[in-house]
């Protein structure tokens, strides 16, 4: 049971040039609430004068508008809800009556179901929010996806179906569009794409794992992903896995892999560009940013993507009941497959792969752990590649936009 305070401020009497010289009240109070819960607790203090804000406060970008109601966070990450609310030039004294109604309304107001909700939501973020690179007022995209509740129990996603399905059926087709996947799930191609293949590779029934923490997994994911990035966003990330899965699931090779070498590759291919700032490792080094001084100007970007990736599923908790001896190795395949995407090593990991091909033959390479995870890194590096090959139609779109990711 963790507890949150949050400070509402309220502006002071006096007439406001934005708001046609009406007049405002002001109140100060104190809210505390269970994490665990979604009741709010509301109190009075005793009245201040002077500025309207608690003392040593700052208001920052991080704001949700609701209709009379304004809550921000403060440089400290306490929230503050503003009430405003339109009350006679003279304001009654604070023993009066109408002040006790008004104090009763302000309570109404505040309890309303969306403040609450937004409250509850922005409390949590404060324990478990998530950093991103160069994007400091970024707002985390919410969900577009609405979830209902049969008798039965079972979750089922309004988005997931009709056409969504029927395309998904074709995931194991070169020629299968991204783009539409996109559009007919409202944005979540990354998210649908990934519990579906988790769903035929039989992933979710082999590992016993959690459904609802699978899709707060890939949800996880797919948010920390940049849509104003116009190359390196969540549509690339569900494309990438897509041509990393038509390859996974050709016979000769999906017999040699593990279910928690597939597992890994899958949530690699996913996470490979996860949080990615729109620029390359050049201009972070040139600019000094502090990513290049933290990972000494070697693979940057990409020891930033493993990283990231990783705690997010570890935010999900997916992997809750997974052995620690497998945890371990799925973090280590995760790790290697997403670094071997680092386009400077590109000749040393082709040499590698023409060398170990001389030496061995498909089989043998495959039959061997070390070599099958060597394998997994080329499956990606080529997936995260791929779009020359593919039909004109689809080829052209990403041959556009790369011109203007890398601009900072």
């Amino acid at each position: 049971m963790i507890p949150f305070t949050t400070s509402l401020c309220f502006q002071s009497a006096g007439k406001n040039p934005r708001d046609g010289g009406s007049s405002r009240s002001s109140r100060d109070w104190r809210v505390t609430a269970d994490l665990t819960g979604s009741q709010f607790a509301f109190a009075q203090p005793p009245s201040t004068s002077g500025d309207d804000s608690p003392a040593g406060t700052t208001r920052h970008s991080q704001t949700i508008p609701r209709p009379n109601v304004h809550i921000s966070r403060n440089s400290q990450g306490i929230l503050e809800v503003r009430i405003r609310r339109d009350v006679p030039v003279e304001s009654p004294k604070e023993d009066s009556p109408l002040a006790f109604a008004s104090v009763a309304e302000e309570k109404l107001l505040i309890q309303q179901p969306s403040v609450c909700e937004e409250l509850e939501h922005c409390g949590r973020a404060v324990i478990s929010g998530r950093f991103f690179s160069l994007h400091k007022n970024y707002q985390r995209r919410r969900s577009r996806f609405k979830f209902m509740r049969p008798e039965n129990g079972v979750l089922v996603d309004e988005t997931y179906q009709g056409p969504a399905s029927c395309l998904l059926q074709h995931v194991s087709n070169w020629n299968f569009n991204t783009f539409t996947l996109d559009h007919l799930t409202n944005g979540r191609a990354l998210f649908h794409l990934g519990v579906h293949l988790f769903e035929e590779y039989g992933l979710i029934e082999h590992f016993q794992l959690d459904h609802l923490k699978l899709m707060k997994c890939f949800g996880l994911l797919e948010a920390s992903y940049h849509s104003t990035n116009p190359f390196h966003n969540s549509i690339h990330a569900a494309d990438v896995t897509q041509a990393l899965h038509c390859v996974m699931q050709q016979a000769s090779i999906q017999k040699h892999l593990t279910k928690l070498e597939i597992m890994s590759a899958i949530l690699a291919a996913a996470g490979h560009d996860v949080d990615h700032p729109g620029v390359n490792q050049p201009f972070l080094v040139g600019t000094r940013n502090y990513l290049a001084a933290l990972y000494n100007n070697k693979s940057v970007l990409e020891n930033h993507h493993w990283r990231t990736s990783i705690c997010l599923i570890r935010q999900s908790g997916l992997l809750d009941g997974l052995e620690p001896a497998d945890l371990l190795q799925f973090e280590d395949t995760m790790k290697t497959m997403i670094l071997a995407t680092d386009i400077t090593r590109q000749v040393e990991l082709i040499t590698t792969f023409h060398n170990l091909n001389d030496k061995k033959s498909f089989e043998e390479i495959l039959n061997d752990a070390e070599d099958r995870q060597f394998v997994l890194q080329i499956i990606l590096k080529c997936a995260d590649i791929n779009n020359p090959c593919r039909p004109w139609a689809i080829s052209r779109i990403w041959s556009q936009r790369p011109s203007r990711s890398q601009l900072p």
